[in-house]
């Protein structure tokens, strides 16, 4: 694997959030099958921060809503 560059490791189709978006389009985002990355959060195509599968089912209240709930 020496001398083997980055582009040929990473992912190339990133799956980002906003900070505006609703938890249940994270949700969505996790329910997809073998989806078990991290979800950045871009603004302004910066990055301002990392959502894991951790924080989504740990930390965050509500993380077990179902597609009715209105957050």
């Amino acid at each position: 694997m020496k001398n083997h560059l980055i582009t040929t490791l990473m992912t190339k189709n990133v799956v980002c959030v906003s900070p505006e978006q609703n938890l249940i389009d994270v949700k969505h985002i996790y329910e997809k099958k073998d989806f078990h990355h991290h979800i950045p959060v871009v603004e302004n195509n910066k990055l301002i921060g990392m959502v894991s599968l951790i924080d989504f089912m740990y930390h965050i209240s509500g993380a077990g809503i179902n597609d009715d709930n209105k957050i």
